[in-house]
């Protein structure tokens, strides 16, 4: 099979082990014409040398995955909404709410003062923001740090970052956090967890997910596309399959 060749059902097709996968942009001659390969293949074939002309597409896929899907998640990101100064907050159901990155200890006691967050479920790392105010407000905190960071060090870790999937004992973590505070509220309790990350599109928006499917009943079709109205940015890879596991 050709890259002229591939067939289009929702996913392209790799070339070259003609698996459904998603799959790497590969500017080919510097032309705007993409060829597709799985990024399995394409570390596969590069690590063993087993293909003449994947390291070159490969290393273009990479600079082009580096430079150009940023610009790409920044350009189809809906616009920041601001509530009290939060970023992107919005009531998931009942006893979950998501957001950004909250900043000041007067926005953690809105959230708790306000809005009932008992918990937190803090899906970014130290290093995009700190939850040590919410202890100060009364708030639970459950680290939960997942990939990708919104702050890499390097353009490898920027390509990595698309790729990865989370850490399987923190998505374990999770699930399990979401069935508690489900059985808890169930049997009349009061708990309401704030779910965020660093913006609160698409760690977040994983996390939501699996409450909208797992807690509301609701079918995978309505959940994803409630997702990707509040910014889910299926070119993350690596949050994509986790998804696409559930």
């Amino acid at each position: 099979m050709t890259p002229d060749e591939f067939r289009w059902d929702g996913w392209p097709i790799c070339p070259i082990c003609g698996e459904d996968e998603l799959a790497d942009l590969v500017n080919e001659q510097a032309s705007i014409k993409a060829a597709l390969f799985c990024y399995r293949c394409c570390r596969v074939t590069v690590q063993a040398g087993q293909c003449p002309e994947i390291p070159r597409t490969m290393t273009v896929a990479r600079l082009t995955i580096a430079f150009l899907t940023p610009l790409l998640i920044v350009a189809c990101a809906p616009a920041t909404s601001y509530t009290r100064g939060i970023p992107n907050l919005h009531t998931i159901d009942r006893s979950f709410v998501r957001s950004g990155q909250p900043t000041t200890l007067d926005q953690w006691r809105y959230l708790h003062d306000s809005l009932g967050i008992t918990d937190v479920a803090k899906l970014d790392f130290a290093d995009e923001g700190s939850d040590d105010q919410a202890r100060l407000a009364g708030i639970s905190v459950h680290v939960l740090s997942i990939m990708p960071t919104t702050d890499p060090d390097t353009v490898a870790e920027i390509v990595d970052g698309f790729f990865a999937r989370p850490a399987h004992d923190r998505i374990v973590e999770l699930k399990r956090l979401i069935a508690e505070v489900r059985d808890a509220n169930a049997a009349g309790g009061k708990r309401r967890v704030l779910i965020h990350c660093k913006n609160g599109h698409d760690r977040t928006g994983l996390a939501s997910l699996f409450v909208r499917v797992l807690v509301d009943g609701w079918t995978k079709k309505r959940a994803w596309d409630e997702a990707r109205k509040l910014g889910f940015h299926p070119e993350l890879i690596g949050l994509l399959r986790e998804w696409q596991a559930l």
